[in-house]
């Protein structure tokens, strides 16, 4: 008999202790604020009277952000058990806590903590940035949790010092990874991926409509090409359905955004605001959104002003849905999609325009691309495949091995 590499009998071990016992994830995450006051006030409006694992099932059901992907695929395969925490969701948190006999004065951190007592997992997987601010060598320790995994989409530079327990650093685009690296982190590629439930879920609710559709968030310190791009579609005047969550509705509306302009004198700002509020049909979210992007027959995508290379959520949200995605060029977009085939790509304002106006009219060739580029997400970046590279993570970090 020839004799098993060790790195192999490790992980043989860890599937012998599987049959024993299923080992526990903790997954945190966050929902943004003014969707949870939306929920609550608007839709899941009997939230007094659900449990906590009924109101969890609501929310989820909303198909916010990756809502129970990964516990859904991770829980099916029955070698782990996850339990998704929305940390930041202090009407669900208090829920919890009220049913474990948790007091009542306890801070939103101190319900977590109590929520690592009492799951005891094996992994913690920190999709909210909580080891941005605490140690994460010294939660190991104190909480025999035995491996540790993060997440960072966007900022590529924020875990630090009191992070170097952390065991993975997980990113969507390569030169975030390169950065964490250089850090001293371990640093893994897990790009954003599409869940078909949503699909088969949202599909045929609403008729395709031959128009542009861009929906987001326009940030002043990231998105200065972003308002660019939308103010130059709107003088255009091309069909363009304009959906940003983060800005006001209606003409005659003074946002946030704008307060925040006059403070800081930016008066250019002030202004074109007041443009694309005046076309702004208000933002979306969930399950809202996915069916606002199945019922365009182009989405525009553009990436923020830092991002070197292409990799934002959109991207697999637009095709999963099967609207033509019209995103703009990075030099690793080949990578995902074969640009033209599956995906309409631009490099400037007046080449976005152009292409959207010649796919407004050949709506036929824009359907095969879109149709093209579904099958690309449904084959390479569906959720249950991303799940499975995050179960063999885990394999590899709690029987000590790399493979």
């Amino acid at each position: 008999m020839l004799p098993i590499p060790v790195r192999y009998f490790s992980i043989y071990m860890l599937n012998i202790v599987f049959v024993f016992m299923t080992l526990k994830i903790i997954r945190t995450s966050t929902i943004p604020a003014r969707y949870l006051s939306d929920l609550y006030r608007n839709r899941i409006v009997n939230w007094r009277e659900m449990s906590y694992g009924a109101l969890r099932a609501a929310i989820f059901g909303y198909f916010i952000h990756e809502f129970n992907q990964y516990s859904y695929y991770l829980n099916l395969a029955g070698l782990y058990h996850m339990e998704e925490l929305i940390v930041n969701d202090e009407i669900l948190q208090r829920k919890w806590a009220d049913e474990h006999c948790v007091r009542k004065d306890c801070t939103l951190d101190e319900i977590l903590i109590e929520q690592i007592r009492h799951y005891k997992p094996a992994v913690f997987y920190d999709n909210s940035y909580y080891f941005m601010k605490n140690d994460a060598s010294k939660f190991k320790e104190e909480y025999g949790v035995k491996g540790i995994l993060a997440w960072d989409a966007y900022t590529g530079s924020r875990f630090e010092n009191q992070s170097r327990g952390v065991d993975v650093v997980l990113t969507c685009v390569e030169y975030i990874r390169t950065i964490y690296e250089k850090l001293g982190f371990r640093s893994l590629l897990l790009p954003f991926a599409f869940d078909r439930r949503i699909y088969e879920m949202v599909q045929g609710e609403k008729d395709m409509a031959k128009q542009v559709c861009f929906a987001g968030t326009i940030s002043d310190n990231v998105h200065r090409d972003r308002k660019a791009l939308l103010m130059d579609f709107i003088k255009a005047k091309i069909p363009f359905a304009l959906h940003i969550s983060n800005l006001g509705k209606g003409r005659f509306c003074i946002s946030r955004a704008q307060i925040r302009a006059l403070k800081d004198r930016r008066m250019d700002d002030f202004f074109d605001y007041f443009l694309l509020q005046s076309q702004n049909l208000g933002g979306v979210y969930g399950r809202d959104m996915f069916r606002t992007l199945g019922s365009s027959s182009i989405q525009l995508n553009i990436h923020g002003d830092n991002s070197q290379q292409a990799g934002n959520m959109r991207m697999y949200e637009a095709t999963g849905m099967g609207s033509l995605l019209l995103t703009d060029w990075k030099s690793n977009i080949a990578d995902i999609f074969e640009p033209e085939k599956e995906i309409i790509t631009y490099r400037n304002n007046a080449e976005a325009i152009e292409k959207a106006k010649y796919f407004l009219n050949h709506p036929k060739e824009a359907q095969e691309i879109a149709k093209n580029a579904q099958a690309r997400t449904f084959s390479h970046y569906s959720a249950k495949s991303r799940v499975k590279r995050f179960e063999a993570l885990c394999d590899e970090i709690l029987s000590g091995t790399q493979v």
